[in-house]
């Protein structure tokens, strides 16, 4: 009986398998026609174990799905007793072709797969016989679901022309029953076909249809000669014995082909190399497999030749065995997805874990990832791609301009285009503010960002003061606050008195300018200069700059004897000595206040 180790193996992988996670290794299918079981019984288990624990091409694994060709009832029930538990039967269909060769038939591992009964069909291919289709789908994957279709037929056998269009029938019909499932389903195609080189119309029209593109791993070069021994499968004996057929390993008739879509090394695809015909070592062309030592496993002779004495006594055919990879599982993370806040047109830079949580077996049997970077919202412009292997992640430096304002409420998201890709996209919510710039304005009720001020003092009338008032326009919580870092060409006989501020939000700022008039000449006096300024200290800040024009029209002093006549207006009184007192310790001291007291009241004649 198959070994129960692999069982119990299998079963221990599923119970550490947790809801969501992937299966852990690849899928091994087996293609052979079994002859009705006129072979050795013990030989044909014997070759039924040896196809899980074949290493051949990579690590042993437990075959997934075995196909089989000439199953007559009592052959299915058979085969049913070989397996053993750890296989369930896949729907068995007999429409009376016990007499024509048998049927098809199909077993599955319910530990890896299970079987859709709803896609099972059955399409005639001619000689009395019947192609069935199975649907299957991949245990632990869900998101997408993983379902593929496997087909077996046994065609038409001999060399005449009838039995070549026989053939080319019963392909078309295959063909068109692959035509009524859904386009771009993956399918494995496995069977008998008998054809005797690529030559042959009913190969063509396998590997050519318009719309079904289906894929021979072996390549499609001709097989007849010594050259290609490796890929015969017919007839592993030189001698007739129990109904069996001789004649030697000189024919290609049993084949494991697929769609495109599963050959192309990706999602749910055949390993490449994997294809082989089990215990063929390429050294036995038109001789029994067995005849003298067979180095199928190179480094392990008296293996390879126990597989051969009993694939030479359990059929006429040697059976196709193929592995296909499992689709890979994506996971993306981020420790903190919350920018905080930046200001309109900052590029800010954080780290994205991205992972292909597959863990297959050994890395060939699981599928590589290819993912790029998509976002909504203020991560619309986001950029970045890689590839995976499976059971791998890693850390990627991102680097985004959110090109929105306000409350970022975006979704940074990893895509996959790969085939059967789990959990993609995956979605991670990115939070944070994008502040508008600051907007220094001379005017609260407009942008204005150049200003002429203008006033008239008269000469001899002391230091005087100009305020210039400042906003930063059409602030609201969604805006940078306004800092306002300095002067810049500001000339002589003008001085800055002061009056920057840093986060300027709804409030109005005042700069001062002072002009000493004592000893200046009637006339104009006029400086240009620029404000700047710039944001609150984020990333984005930004400096802007304001033009200011400072007018001053100095007018001849008025005769005066009035020496407490600070502000120049022609007497001394209560003007005068607040202008002292503002000024008091920086522009006047008490001598200036006791010549204003002193002088309280005098009026220019």
């Amino acid at each position: 009986m198959v070994s129960r180790a692999w069982a119990i193996l299998a079963l221990a992988l599923s119970l550490l398998l947790l809801p969501g996670q992937s299966a852990e290794a690849q899928i091994r299918v087996a293609s052979y026609n079994v002859a009705q079981l006129r072979g050795e019984p013990d030989a044909l288990e014997a070759v039924l174990d040896e196809l899980s624990l074949d290493d051949r091409t990579g690590p042993a694994h437990p075959v997934s799905i075995f196909v089989f060709q000439e199953v007559t009832q009592s052959t299915f029930d058979a085969l049913s007793e070989m397996l053993g538990e750890e296989y369930s039967a896949g729907t068995y269909t007999n429409s009376g072709e016990d007499n024509y060769g048998g049927a098809q038939a199909m077993f599955y591992r319910a530990d890896t797969l299970i079987e859709i009964a709803s896609g099972h069909d059955g399409t005639y291919t001619g000689a009395g016989r019947r192609a069935r289709r199975w649907q299957m789908r991949l245990l632990g994957y869900n998101d997408p679901v993983v379902d593929f279709y496997v087909y077996s037929g046994h065609l038409k056998a001999g060399t005449t022309s009838g039995s070549s269009e026989e053939r080319v029938f019963g392909m078309t019909n295959i063909l068109n029953n692959m035509g009524e499932i859904p386009p771009g389903s993956h399918i494995i195609l496995c069977g008998d076909f008998n054809f005797y080189n690529s030559n042959e119309d009913g190969y063509q029209l396998m590997v050519g249809h318009e719309s079904i593109d289906i894929v021979d791993p072996q390549g499609n070069s001709n097989w007849t000669t010594g050259s290609s021994a490796i890929r015969h499968t017919q007839s592993p004996r030189t001698i007739s014995a129990g109904g069996l057929a001789s004649g030697g390993l000189d024919d290609r008739f049993d084949f494991h082909v697929s769609t495109a879509n599963m050959a192309d090394g990706q999602g749910l695809a055949m390993i490449d190399g994997t294809n082989r015909s089990v215990g063929n070592d390429g050294l036995h062309y038109n001789d029994a497999i067995n005849d003298g030592n067979n180095t199928y496993y190179p480094s392990d002779v008296p293996r390879s030749n126990t597989l051969a004495d009993n694939l030479h006594d359990a059929s006429d055919h040697l059976p196709v065995s193929a592995d296909y990879m499992i689709p890979a599982v994506m996971s993306a993370s981020m420790f903190n997805a919350d920018i905080g806040t930046i200001i309109s047109g900052a590029s800010f830079e954080f780290s994205v874990n991205v992972a292909n949580l597959c863990a297959p077996a050994y890395p060939a049997g699981g599928s590589s990832m290819s993912w790029y970077l998509d976002g909504t919202g203020g991560m619309a412009n986001v950029v970045g791609s890689g590839n995976l292997d499976p059971d791998s992640s890693q850390w990627v430096q991102v680097l985004v301009t959110p090109g929105i304002e306000g409350d970022i409420d975006g979704d940074l998201i990893v895509r996959s285009d790969d085939d059967f890709v789990q959990a993609e996209p995956a979605v991670i919510p990115v939070t944070g503010t994008v502040l508008r710039h600051a907007d220094a304005s001379f005017s609260e009720e407009s942008d204005i960002n150049w200003n002429v001020v203008s006033d008239t003092f008269a000469a001899d009338s002391g230091i005087q003061t100009i305020e210039v008032p400042l906003w930063n326009f059409g602030w609201d919580s969604q805006q940078a606050s306004l800092d306002l870092d300095g002067v810049s060409g500001l000339d002589a006989p003008f001085v800055f008195a002061g009056g920057l501020v840093e986060g300027l939000t709804d409030g109005q700022a005042t700069l001062s300018f002072t002009l000493d008039t004592d000893g200046m000449a009637p006339g104009l006096v006029v400086d240009a200069l620029q404000i700047l300024a710039s944001d609150q200290d984020l990333p984005g800040a930004e400096d802007q700059v304001l033009n200011l024009s400072l007018t001053i029209t100095i007018d001849e002093a008025p005769p005066s004897g009035c020496v407490g006549d600070i502000d120049g207006s022609g007497q001394t009184d209560v003007e005068d000595l607040l202008a002292v007192l503002d000024g008091f310790a920086t522009l006047y001291d008490v001598d200036d206040l006791l010549e204003v007291i002193g002088d309280w009241g005098c009026t220019n004649p």
